[in-house]
């Protein structure tokens, strides 16, 4: 989270795709950026906060904390709606560290997750996963 004149400063050097992990600070800061800004939400989202981040950020690119299929279709449902026009571009998020702080499915859960994604959801695309492992996951220190 990063306040609008810094985002500003890397968009007139020529950045155009943004993170943000809170549905208030992207929804505040959406109209604050021109138009061809590119969102990336990479926070936990709550069923509860769908229509809010959608209707929020229309310029919303990517959406890449999918960690149910609940959220899924409830993302598929509302986005279908606002903009039929074109598809939301997701990903999976996969807590491939088991940790209990961590969001994500499991592993062993992303193939159906995928499948239903790719099957059944028509306004989602999905364009790869999102992972996010213990800080000495790799062996690294």
């Amino acid at each position: 989270t990063k306040p609008v004149e810094m985002l500003k400063e890397a968009y007139d050097a020529g950045h155009r795709h943004f993170g943000e992990n809170y549905v208030q600070e992207l929804v505040d800061k959406t109209p604050l950026m021109p138009e061809d800004t590119q969102w990336h939400f990479i926070g936990h989202l709550q069923s509860n906060k769908v229509a809010m981040l959608l209707k929020g950020c229309p310029t919303l690119s990517c959406l890449e904390t999918i960690d149910s299929e609940k959220l899924a279709r409830a993302v598929d449902k509302s986005w279908s709606s606002l903009y039929p026009e074109r598809k939301l571009r997701v990903m999976i998020q996969v807590n491939t560290s088991s940790e209990d702080t961590k969001n994500g499915v499991e592993a062993s859960e992303v193939a159906e997750l995928a499948r239903t994604i790719a099957t059944e959801l028509t306004g989602l695309e999905l364009v790869g996963l999102m992972t996010i492992g213990a800080p000495d996951y790799s062996g690294c220190r």
